[in-house]
């Protein structure tokens, strides 16, 4: 969200309005004197009153956070998150039965291409779209990751060229 956003800004003045009312409803009640029934009632208003722009204000810092992870997720168009991997593999299979398009994001996808490859042919023959964005192989970040995940070095760039000859494969078996 924008830093000077109409309707933050005035989400903020109620806010501040509201805690003024309830400490001068306080002040009120302080300057009249406890011994009086109206002091009671006002003093009792402007607490109520100040609680609430509190509770008010650290809600709406809750609620934007909350605002902004649905946005990310909408925006990415997130359906779930899995602990593992394994997880994702019993819906997406089924799925790739019957889906027209598949998209991806991987490095080498070996594994998915190890249990998938065939179905995938046979689907990229029934005119299904796939398109996988990778890393390029002769950039950095392939020995990157396989220092991060302690992978024998040129192992991530091995696996994305063999993603590619995969891919051209792929491309002259295909029905478009």
């Amino acid at each position: 969200m924008k830093k000077f956003d109409l309707q933050i800004w005035s989400i903020h003045v109620t806010n501040v309005i509201t805690a003024l009312f309830g400490v001068v409803l306080i002040l009120i009640s302080i300057i009249v004197g406890m011994d009086k029934t109206i002091s009671v009632i006002l003093l009792s208003i402007g607490t109520s009153t100040f609680a609430s722009a509190i509770v008010s204000f650290l809600n709406y810092h809750y609620l934007i956070r909350q605002n902004n992870a649905t946005q990310i997720v909408d925006m990415w168009g997130i359906n779930k998150i899995y602990s593992t991997r394994a997880e994702i593999n019993v819906e997406t299979n089924e799925l790739l039965k019957h889906t027209k398009k598949l998209e991806m994001c991987a490095m080498g996808l070996k594994g998915f291409r190890d249990a998938q490859g065939k179905t995938i042919e046979e689907r990229v023959k029934e005119g299904m779209f796939i398109k996988i964005l990778t890393l390029d192989p002769d950039s950095q970040f392939p020995s990157i990751v396989d220092k991060t995940e302690g992978l024998m070095v040129g192992s991530t760039k091995t696996d994305i060229i063999s993603l590619i000859e995969w891919v051209d494969k792929l491309k002259k078996t295909a029905n478009c």
